[in-house]
């Protein structure tokens, strides 16, 4: 829950969280100063700040949505249920509910439901954890 503090933020304080990153990656992989950072972030398997705020979001909507998340997240998301079967009725499609300030666009409940809106569909028809984490890593990289 903690990441959907971070999600949102302004980019000025999101790129202060990634030269911490960028230093800890040169500082692991024993890089020059002025190495680019993509390629130890990928020897490293680590996402990009931004990237990493939405992957620990959306690994706990899916959690949720495989009965594998703790139970005061029922309480956060809601799958949303049509009236009548559409073609869309096949997509699993949470509901975003509306906020009134934009703070409010930056919780979980909201945050977590308009990310996974928005993933492809092969990556939420997936049900093995494991496969989830992969083709989300490759997605948001």
């Amino acid at each position: 829950m903690g990441n959907s503090l971070l999600y949102g933020l302004p980019k000025k304080q999101l790129r202060t969280l990634q030269k911490v990153q960028n230093w800890a990656a040169r500082l692991v992989m024993c890089a020059k100063k002025y190495d680019h950072v993509t390629p130890l972030f990928k020897e490293l398997n680590w996402l990009p700040m931004e990237s990493r705020v939405k992957f620990k979001i959306l690994l706990l909507v899916f959690r949720y949505l495989n009965s594998c998340a703790p139970k005061y997240l029922s309480e956060l998301l809601t799958v949303k249920k049509g009236k009548r079967e559409l073609r869309s009725s096949h997509q699993v499609l949470l509901d975003i509910p509306r906020s009134k300030h934009s703070w409010g666009d930056r919780t979980f409940s909201v945050a977590g439901p308009r990310l996974w809106n928005h993933l492809p569909l092969n990556i939420k028809h997936t049900s093995l954890l494991s496969h989830f984490k992969s083709l989300l890593k490759t997605h948001l990289f």
